[in-house]
């Protein structure tokens, strides 16, 4: 079977069919550690979850809630979902609180599905949710018990009272613009939203990643990524594509990266992220590996180090869960590093100001974009219309980055538009000042954020992790970068933390740090703005 003939199929569970009927036994997907699944066991294990879910009840256009980890079991259950015509609306079982309460019932799921690994952290607030009525838990072998009016039982059960019944569903092909998923926002600026992620779309993202001249059945990607987050699933597509492998993960681990890659002979990944600098910055590293391509985002300063040492290419892009890819680095050549790539045929890209209108080349803005061809970005946030239109406003789709571009078209993400700092009437980039801070070379990781000053604006923070047995001197932090940034940039609030708190995904929660301000432990810079204010006040200057 050559790759392009599961290109035909729009859906990833149509692509498995594709390869299932003619060479069942290729392998499809592998755990680390764990079970590996033939492109054949997934659709017919994808089948008997289609008819145990229609045996719950399910009818097409339904939502099922899942809180379910990276697994075989997990990619199953979303092409039975498919089958079915329902929507899977993947949730973090990260999720606590409130939170968890307005995702939950924002889905109006009837079923909600859980990995037994979650189950005690979301259980309470499934139970108690009027719209779910049945929790059907993958794995464990804890005893489960009905609660009031919601069914709780075990996935194996459920598959099993299928097991012995015929299966006689002919099934029809699954359109690119079906919905694929619900994926839901970091509600950073208010409630979560649910971003209805079409197949064409994802499958759009695929080919923008991993384009389909850089892999052949011969490539396994390496995917550290939850059911959660877009690229777990855009690349299961790119896998597919060419009858390729996927090696699933729970998490990333930097520990385990290399021997990962080693045993399950991986020869593609994505480093999102921090993760590209924490891999570049361990001590020990292997001499050779079957690694070769690897997507970058972002790039990191030492890339040309990282590919020499790893005899790797290294590319990058740009996207979000809202739309694929359309911003690339072309032919695997990152010459700049800065750059996200340029823009792919098939998408029309804007930088425009606060009222929409377009800036010239090299001014920042926002970047506002559309596709050429319907489907190709989400198609609309769930139940939400007027957030929907919000970002749609004036036929384009809003991103909420600051972007510039060259003469020469490279793209440059500045930006996020709610992360970027106002102090002294200057504009302040943050991710320009954690690239200086990340120079040090006691560093490992850092995030910038604005903390309220008493001057009624903004102050600079950096919270930094220092590498692994590194004492870092806040003070010697702050010299360092005193010829590296302009002064109005220099962070002059400066707190050496263990962790930075991050997404599933790895990318770092920069609302926490906002609410978590100052502490006890922050180190502050001298202001000497601050005796010259109290010499005017007191008539020492003019």
């Amino acid at each position: 079977m050559s790759p392009e003939t599961a290109q035909t199929a729009e859906a990833y569970p149509d692509m498995v069919a594709e390869i299932a009927a003619q060479s069942p036994d290729s392998i499809c997907l592998e755990e680390v550690d764990g079970p590996v699944r033939t492109y054949g066991e997934v659709q017919a294990n994808a089948r008997a979850w289609r008819q145990a879910l229609v045996g719950l009840g399910l009818a097409a256009g339904e939502t099922v809630l899942t809180f379910v980890a990276s697994s075989v079991a997990s990619v199953e259950l979303w092409c039975g979902i498919a089958y079915v015509g329902a929507i899977e609306a993947s949730a973090n079982p990260a999720y606590r609180g409130a939170l968890l309460d307005h995702i939950i019932s924002d889905t109006r799921a009837r079923i909600a599905v859980v990995d037994h690994r979650y189950l005690s952290s979301v259980r309470e607030a499934l139970v108690q949710a009027p719209n779910i009525e049945c929790v059907v838990v993958i794995g464990g072998d804890s005893e489960l018990r009905t609660e009031g009016s919601t069914d709780v039982v075990r996935a194996d059960a459920v598959l099993e009272a299928v097991g012995e019944s015929a299966d006689t569903w002919a099934g029809a092909a699954i359109p690119g613009h079906a919905p694929a998923c619900i994926l839901y926002t970091s509600g950073t600026t208010g409630l979560s939203k649910g971003v209805v992620v079409p197949f064409a779309q994802l499958k759009e993202a695929a080919f923008g990643v991993f384009p389909p001249t850089v892999l052949s059945q011969d490539d396994a990607i390496y995917l550290p990524f939850p059911p959660s987050h877009i690229t777990y699933r855009a690349n299961l597509m790119s896998a597919a594509r060419v009858r390729g492998r996927a090696v699933l993960r729970e998490r990333f681990s930097t520990d385990a990266f290399w021997a990962d890659i080693e045993k399950h002979q991986c020869t593609a990944t994505l480093l999102l992220g921090a993760m590209a600098n924490f891999v570049y910055r361990q001590d020990a590293h292997p001499e050779s590996t079957p690694l070769r391509r690897v997507q970058m985002i972002p790039v990191i300063p030492e890339v040309e180090d990282f590919k020499k040492r790893h005899d790797v290419l290294v590319t990058t892009q740009w996207g979000m869960t809202e739309v694929c890819a359309p911003i690339v680095a072309v032919d695997y050549d990152v010459s700049i590093w800065q750059s996200c790539g340029r823009l792919r045929d098939g998408f029309d890209a804007r930088i425009v100001d606060e009222f929409d209108y377009e800036v010239e080349d090299g001014e920042v803005g926002e970047l506002v974009l559309r596709p050429h061809a319907p489907w190709h970005f989400a198609s609309g946030y769930w139940g939400n219309a007027e957030a929907t239109a919000d970002a749609w406003r004036n036929l384009w789709f809003h991103t909420g980055d600051q972007f510039r571009r060259d003469q020469h078209g490279n793209y440059y993400m500045v930006d996020r538009l709610k992360d970027s700092l106002r102090r002294r009437g200057e504009n302040i980039s943050s991710a320009e000042v954690e690239a200086a801070v990340l120079q040090h070379p006691d560093v490992m990781e850092c995030a910038v954020v604005g903390v309220d000053s008493e001057w009624g604006e903004q102050e600079v923070m950096a919270f930094v992790v220092p590498k692994q047995s590194r004492r870092l001197d806040e003070a010697a932090l702050d010299e360092f970068l005193s010829s590296r940034l302009a002064e109005f940039m220099r962070p002059r609030f400066i707190e050496v933390v263990d962790l930075l708190p991050k997404t599933p995904t790895e990318k770092i929660r920069k609302g926490a740090l906002r609410e978590r301000g100052r502490g006890a432990n922050t180190w502050a810079r001298p202001e000497r703005v601050r005796s010259a204010v109290k010499r005017t006040s007191e008539g020492g200057a003019s």
